[in-house]
């Protein structure tokens, strides 16, 4: 005997029990609610589809204690589909409501889920179908994870879980927009990430850590120098710099928004500059020993940039401009 437990105002009905992979036509009276089980294996994915051929039903799933674990609640004819995953195996309670008189068709289908492995550093092409969902492993080490969803077409959104198949993040930009997530990892584990098709999409999917160091390269004092640095990545600088004098640092963005953090030869940082978007950033020190002295440029956007390292004198011009005095 099916237990019914009423959760909405309004009269109850019994369904009945329904089997993964069958179809069922019903029908629910308007404020009413119509209820069946389903048995369901833990892990397993499944999604549920709500059709309706007349009125507005609704639809809710319950697990195996009674909690609520999807919804779908569409207007009118729109049909009503929820994916989930079961967290144990058992009986699942399925409540069609009525939000109008209302017949349907009801089915469960478990959704067969292929993965593919990404690799820290690595960047997927990929295509998704509207309403379906491409997935892949990573396994990470301890660190910050930069994780971004670049559409090509269409607009795919970006979600990641742990092992236990747990939400960690996500992002749903609209369509064209670049999806992102920085993924915290405490300890080595296994994430799985999932692109879903809001619409049919083409894609491409990077993982990489998050302030990774992308290049590095020795440079010279009166020296200009052009790059790129991606978002969440970094690009060292090597420059020679004699005990007592000053030199001033200049990084001028051509696009994006790259910052500028200075380290003595013992690794200590000196000086840094963080201004926003185009503004330049400028970093003045004094060597307070002979050595080589770290510039890092900083991607908190993908940007491109020129950098120089000049000497500083008591007084100098930048761009023609801009005057500094280095008092004593």
């Amino acid at each position: 005997q099916l237990q019914v437990v009423e959760v909405r105002g309004g009269g109850t009905a019994e369904g009945g029990r329904i089997t993964v992979g069958e179809s069922y036509q019903g029908s629910v009276e308007m404020g009413q609610s119509v209820y069946y089980v389903v048995y369901l294996e833990e892990g397993g994915i499944y999604r549920l589809t709500l059709t309706p051929t007349s009125g507005d039903p609704d639809v809710v799933i319950y697990n195996v204690w009674g909690v609520p674990i999807a919804t779908s609640m569409e207007y009118g004819l729109t049909p009503e589909v929820a994916e989930f995953t079961a967290d144990t195996s058992g009986d699942y309670v399925i409540e069609v409501y009525g939000y109008e008189t209302s017949t349907y068709t009801l089915r469960v289908d478990e959704v067969e889920v292929s993965y593919e492995m990404i690799s820290v550093g690595e960047t997927k092409s990929g295509y998704v179908g509207s309403d379906s969902s491409m997935y892949y492993v990573a396994e990470l080490d301890v660190g910050t994870y930069l994780i971004t969803l670049t559409p090509v077409s269409g607009d795919p959104d970006l979600y990641v879980y742990d092992e236990w198949g747990f939400l960690e993040s996500s992002s749903t930009n609209g369509e064209g927009e670049v999806d992102e997530v920085i993924l915290e990892v405490y300890v080595p584990s296994v994430y799985v990430i999932e692109v879903y098709g809001y619409t049919s999409s083409n894609y491409e999917l990077t993982l990489q850590e998050y302030g990774a160091v992308a290049s590095e390269e020795y440079i010279t004092v009166g020296e200009e120098v052009q790059g790129y640095v991606d978002r969440g990545t970094s690009n060292l600088y090597y420059v020679e710099l004699e005990y007592g004098k000053t030199y001033l640092i200049t990084l001028t963005p051509i696009s994006g928004d790259p910052d500028l953090y200075v380290y003595d030869p013992w690794g200590f940082i000196v000086d840094w500059s963080e201004n926003p978007g185009y503004e330049v950033d400028y970093a003045l020190i004094t060597a307070w020993m002979d050595g080589y002295y770290t510039i890092e440029v900083f991607g908190f956007e993908a940007s491109s940039y020129t950098l120089t390292v000049e000497e500083y004198s008591l007084w100098s011009s930048v761009s023609g401009s801009r005057w500094f005095m280095c008092m004593a």
